[in-house]
């Protein structure tokens, strides 16, 4: 299911958006979001947070990443090719999808997933809320982080899609398996940490969902995509071979 937030985007130069406070309430961010987006028209990438309500069964979701590439860039045929040959702005995150579930397991690796509980707990908690981000700020800097974790959070499809793509008709060339990190936009935002406690305080809450998909895809559309993706530990044996789908 789409984003019902989120408005297709090309290739754009980041810059600074409007974003609510850290202590703004879900439900008042909801509501005032159609006024903020037509103060702001930045287009901002489709994000999709899934596997919060824990009733649902089924297997968690691989994260998908699809990329849109600038006009007159050379396309790349594997991730390693993406990340090391291309240049800033040559390629953009068009849609994010991503699963709560396996989530848990990277934070509990990082020492995050108990204090995140408790912040579950009262998401209004500012003190929890900047107890969390240091925990796994110290970790992502490497301070206190075990031997056996890699760079990057989850395996993910990355993809890269056509400009004009739609649901009926969609070009799209797949690049294989990448290393996706969160981690880091939770340690720099008060803000999605508190609305991902929220989230999963109210997993049914679909406003507070869409607020979570929102400013995760705020901090996406402003960030280089090195700091999104990395290198697979298989990569180049996870790159998928084919050629490219005509124009």
């Amino acid at each position: 299911m789409r984003n019902p937030f989120a408005v297709r985007r090309g290739v754009t130069t980041a810059t600074t958006r409007t974003v609510p406070a850290p202590d703004v309430m879900a439900a008042m961010e909801y509501l005032d979001a159609p006024t903020r987006l037509a103060a702001d028209p930045t287009p901002v990438p489709e994000v999709s947070v899934q596997g919060t309500d824990p009733q649902l069964r089924g297997r968690a979701l691989v994260p998908r990443v699809c990329l849109v590439l600038a006009p007159g860039v050379t396309r790349p045929d594997s991730v390693e090719e993406l990340l090391t040959c291309g240049r800033p702005g040559d390629a953009a995150v068009r849609r994010l999808t991503f699963d709560v579930r396996p989530f848990r397991d990277v934070l509990e690796a990082r020492g995050g997933w108990n204090t995140l509980a408790q912040l579950v707990r009262d998401p209004s908690d500012r003190v929890i809320n900047t107890a969390f981000r240091a925990a796994i700020a110290d970790s992502c800097n490497g301070a206190a982080a075990p031997s056996a974790l890699e760079s990057g959070d989850l395996d993910a499809d990355v993809c890269v899609v056509g400009v004009g793509d739609t649901v009926g008709a969609r070009r799209r060339h797949e690049l294989g398996r990448a290393r996706l990190t969160l981690t880091p936009f939770m340690a720099d935002s008060e803000r999605l940490t508190r609305l991902l406690a929220e989230t999963l305080r109210r997993p049914r809450d679909g406003a507070g969902r869409r607020c979570l998909e929102r400013a995760l895809a705020d901090l996406v559309a402003d960030a280089p995509l090195t700091t999104l993706l990395y290198l697979h530990r298989d990569a180049p044996r996870c790159a998928v071979p084919g050629a490219w789908p005509s124009e």
